[in-house]
């Protein structure tokens, strides 16, 4: 049995915290900083579990000043069971602080500080439907740029047509965007589904690629993106700005609503990037690999690294990092030299698929390169 500190938002903030100290120690000839531009917005019990909690995000350079210590609380605990292949068997939760306590009153008093022009927000579905959308609202007037991630399919439907329709990205995976899909297409349709006005944002993403499909075949990939083409499509109607749908073990793909050859004059058509997944020898858990892709993506915004080939190669190679570990958040790994270098090899086996409604046909992807 090992006791290890995790949860969603804690896994991503400590995870981009170690991507942004490493590469900003190897900009500085091998200087790690002691601290990464994260901050942490949560909520804790004042006890045991709590102060260790607090203590590992410092210990990967994260700033925990606006985690909340509530009196009187149990720190969220999860207690999972593993299979040999890594795989959750079974998994017990008691959560629920932080939707309690992280409301949107708390996010206000963020604004102007961590909440500025250029930062990069990421709201996990742990927080309450009311808590998300006024989140997400408020970062997007400020001029951030903001990620959603799903945590599981009944959290992914805390993230309301409202909610999405102020983000710049939400991270699904296949389960959980047929959910959100199919409840969007429960809901009356909305009165405007066009995006909201706000400031320009530095380092949003791009539609850029990064060169020739040159990665293997990708017919499992591409026969999901068709399957899903008319739930990509429902979900980015709501002003989303793009999705990064993950496939397990047939990679990740960012989507974008009406880009690229063959979108009709109401953008029907759905361009994505795929990224293969980078192969790991032995894989020891599975339990931190989403969230250390998201962690991943952040970093790659943070940093201004532009084009969606090089945002999803830097998700892909922290996840193939974390699996290789059996803590949630493979630190050491993520601290260590050359994570850029290998995410810019790994950019290089991007490709393009496009699908329209119904699951047009894809592109094959020797055609399909380019930004």
């Amino acid at each position: 049995m090992r006791l290890s500190p995790g949860g969603v938002g804690r896994n991503i903030a400590a995870g981009a915290a170690c991507i942004l100290r490493g590469v900003l120690g190897a900009r500085r000839g091998g200087r790690v900083p002691a601290r990464a531009p994260v901050h942490m917005v949560s909520a804790v019990g004042q006890d045991a579990l709590g102060r260790s909690l607090v203590e590992s995000l410092r210990g990967a350079g994260v700033y925990p000043d606006l985690v909340q210590r509530v009196a009187g609380a149990r720190t969220d605990i999860v207690a999972a069971t593993l299979r040999p292949d890594g795989e959750v068997a079974v998994c017990v939760a008691d959560v629920g602080l932080g939707e309690r306590a992280v409301l949107p009153g708390a996010v206000a008093r963020c604004a102007g500080t961590v909440l500025r022009r250029g930062a990069v927000v990421v709201l996990d579905a742990n927080l309450s439907a009311a808590t998300l959308a006024a989140a997400a609202r408020l970062a997007r007037s400020l001029g951030c740029v903001v990620l959603a991630e799903t945590v599981s399919v009944a959290k992914a439907l805390r993230l309301t047509r409202e909610a999405l329709r102020h983000c710049d990205l939400a991270t699904p995976n296949v389960a959980e965007l047929r959910a959100m899909a199919a409840r969007l297409r429960e809901e009356a349709p909305p009165a405007g589904g066009a995006r909201p006005p706000g400031p320009p944002r530095g380092g949003a993403l791009t539609a850029a690629t990064g060169g020739p499909g040159a990665g293997p075949d990708g017919g499992e990939a591409e026969g999901l993106l068709r399957s899903l083409a008319d739930d990509l499509g429902t979900v980015l109607s709501t002003g989303l700005g793009a999705v990064l749908v993950t496939m397990g073990e047939a990679g990740a793909a960012l989507c974008r609503r009406g880009a690229g050859e063959g979108a009709g004059a109401g953008g029907d058509a759905v361009r994505c990037v795929v990224s293969p997944a980078v192969p790991v020898a032995g894989v020891r858990s599975l339990v931190g690999a989403g969230d250390s892709l998201v962690a991943g993506v952040a970093a790659a915004l943070a940093s201004g690294w532009s084009g969606d080939a090089l945002v999803l190669a830097c998700g892909a190679v922290a996840a193939s990092r974390s699996v290789a570990s059996e803590d949630n958040v493979p630190e050491e790994s993520l601290l260590a030299p050359g994570f850029l270098e290998q995410a810019e090899a790994h950019a290089r086996l991007a490709y393009v698929v496009q699908v329209g409604p119904s699951g047009g046909a894809a592109l094959p992807p020797a055609l399909s390169s380019g930004g």
